[in-house]
């Protein structure tokens, strides 16, 4: 019985441990291919890097294995099968960060974002649609703080020198640019214009704050200013966002001033624009707004110089505004003409005589009556489109006469 059962152990095969003899590459990432090169693989049960089981793997043969390499660390490359485990030092996991999520969802310039993961601890570079975090924090292995620069939507991406990963979904929130326009773009006092926001942002905005350049205010966001007195304004813009971004845009404008033109009835004059040019045309508007070229007539000479000559001028030109076109561009000069007749008293008193007035004639209804000083009687009717009276003045109709104001 003895010799039987020693004959059976002698004639049997003993299983031999595996042998890990090498190994390629010697750094690898997570899901990268490691061929593992030995003895006696056959029958493998697990292989590992690091001590971390290896995602998979496949037995090519008795001496070579190939393996995908799972979330594991640096450390032995080890093959286990029933018979025992072999393994070989050297190996080196490359950590790469994995991001399973990203909040808040949207952020601006200067906003921190809290990203979580995997290998958190060994990011390099945060891209937030694309562009570089301006500032990484690292918490943990698991959490990291990264602050967005001028960003752009798309993808938040965490990454080191060996890879990364990223995930979709974030919003940049641009920062407002505050902008506006104003119309009309060339004015003269008494100048009312309307502001018009262009400003741009990717959040509602929340507040529009003018200055008006003149003491006044305003927090609408067209608004619209008359400016009585010529002169450069500045003008500015503040808007404010519902998350409390904010921007500022200034602009200067220019009022021109209006030049008045007085004369009396009959009177010649020179109007001259001191902008430089080729091609002039002047023009003239009864309403201040629509203009028409003029020719030259018994009341006009050099329409197309750079200056006009008013000549005989009636009274019924009271009100026309004058302006030369310079090469296609508007001249800063803006003539108002008026029709003004001034008492001097020189021959008595006597409303009706004509050598009383400035002009030598008597008022009509296109004259604008100035009565300085003295004394004035009106004893038939008279007209005229405006009176002033200063203090001091005296100014008497005689009953059963009327003066017809016209304005």
């Amino acid at each position: 019985m003895l010799f039987v059962m020693l004959f059976s152990l002698c004639g049997s095969s003993i299983a031999q441990s595996p042998t890990v003899s090498g190994f390629t590459p010697v750094l690898a990432v997570a899901g990268a291919f490691v061929t593992i090169d030995g003895n006696n693989f056959t029958g493998a049960t697990a292989v590992s890097f690091g001590g971390t089981p290896a995602a998979s793997y496949t037995i090519v043969s008795n001496t070579r294995i190939q393996a995908v390499v799972g979330n594991g660390s640096s450390g032995f490359v080890s093959v286990t099968t029933p018979a025992g485990t072999g393994s070989q030092n050297g190996f080196t996991f490359l950590a790469t960060p994995g991001i399973t999520s990203f909040s808040p969802a949207a952020g601006g310039l200067g906003d921190t974002i809290t990203l979580t993961g995997t290998y958190m601890n060994s990011v390099s570079s945060v891209k937030f649609g694309g562009v570089e975090a301006s500032n990484i924090i690292i918490v943990s292995t698991t959490v990291i703080k990264a602050v967005v620069n001028f960003g752009a939507s798309g993808t938040v991406s965490a990454s080191n020198n060996f890879g990364g990963s990223s995930l979709p979904g974030f919003t940049f929130l641009a920062p407002p640019i505050a902008n506006f326009s104003f119309t009309p773009n060339q004015a003269w006092a008494p100048a009312t214009i309307q502001f018009i926001d262009l400003s741009s942002s990717t959040e509602p905005i929340a507040s529009w704050f003018w200055n008006l350049g003149d003491g006044t205010f305003a927090t609408v966001s067209n608004p619209v200013h008359t400016y009585t007195v010529p002169g450069f304004y500045f003008v500015s813009l503040t808007i404010n966002t519902i998350s409390g971004t904010s921007d500022q845009v200034g602009r200067i404008i220019r009022i021109l001033p209006r030049i008045e033109i007085v004369l009396c009835p009959g009177e010649s004059s020179l109007l001259t624009t001191h902008s430089g040019g080729t091609n002039y045309q002047w023009q003239v508007s009864t309403d201040s707004v629509n203009f028409t070229p003029l020719n030259n007539s018994a009341n006009y000479n050099g329409v197309t110089n750079d200056s006009l000559i008013l000549t005989n001028t009636p009274s019924s030109f009271y009100g026309s505004v004058y302006r030369c076109i310079i090469d296609g561009n508007i001249s800063d000069e803006l003539y108002y003409l008026k029709i003004q007749n001034t008492w001097t008293g020189n021959a008595g008193t006597a409303w009706e005589n004509p050598a009383n007035w400035s002009c030598g004639l008597l008022p009509d209804g296109n004259t604008d009556v100035v009565i300085n000083s003295g004394t004035v009687i009106l004893s038939s009717n008279g007209i005229c489109r405006s009176l002033t009276v200063a203090p001091g003045a005296s100014f008497t109709i005689v009953p059963g006469y009327v003066l017809t104001i016209t304005h």
